[in-house]
């Protein structure tokens, strides 16, 4: 049987979905997705019950990720709206706002490349609901047009952002 697509989605509540040949899409199934000989799907795929593969079958796991770039000012609220890797330049001392509460069931994550311009200790504030290991907040390097690299992510329905630091001091 072959598949039918509506908008980006692939739905079949009660015979398996099969997909032939090379197709291309982002799909979802409330039932079985087969790819039969060949599928490529290049974002998300969301199947309900099960995926049988007979043939070839890409999977592109690690989309591109989209990147914010900005100066911090002041102040500076993340927007994942606007991606989830911001590369932002220190241009003044900043306190950061994160997102809120999250969503049950699911993680976020975000990466923030930290630039520093060419004024050295400028003053990181992070936002009150970050937790880092050992409950130590990261010393960054002071020194001028310095990168360092921080991920951050919340589990579920929870207030709270866990910090990495993933490098401190890069040259530029």
């Amino acid at each position: 049987m072959p598949f039918t697509k509506v908008s980006n989605t692939v739905k079949n509540n009660s015979q398996p979905v099969h997909m032939t040949d090379t197709t291309q899409s982002t799909s979802t199934s409330t039932g079985t997705l087969v790819a039969d000989g060949g599928a490529a799907f290049k974002k998300n795929v969301y199947v309900g019950e099960s995926l049988n593969v007979a043939g070839a079958a890409s999977f592109f796991l690690y989309p591109p990720i989209k990147i914010c770039t900005a100066n911090t000012s002041t102040s500076y609220t993340i927007d994942l709206a606007n991606g989830n890797s911001f590369y932002l330049t220190l241009t003044n001392n900043v306190t950061f706002t994160f997102p809120a509460t999250g969503t049950a069931g699911y993680m976020q994550q975000f990466w923030i490349v930290l630039v520093r311009d060419a004024t050295p200790n400028r003053i990181v504030t992070w936002d009150t609901d970050v937790k880092w290991p050992q409950d130590v907040l990261p010393i960054l390097d002071g020194t001028a047009s310095k990168m360092s690299i921080f991920r951050f992510f919340q589990m579920g329905n929870s207030s709270r952002w866990y910090g990495e630091i993933l490098g401190l001091g890069y040259t530029i």
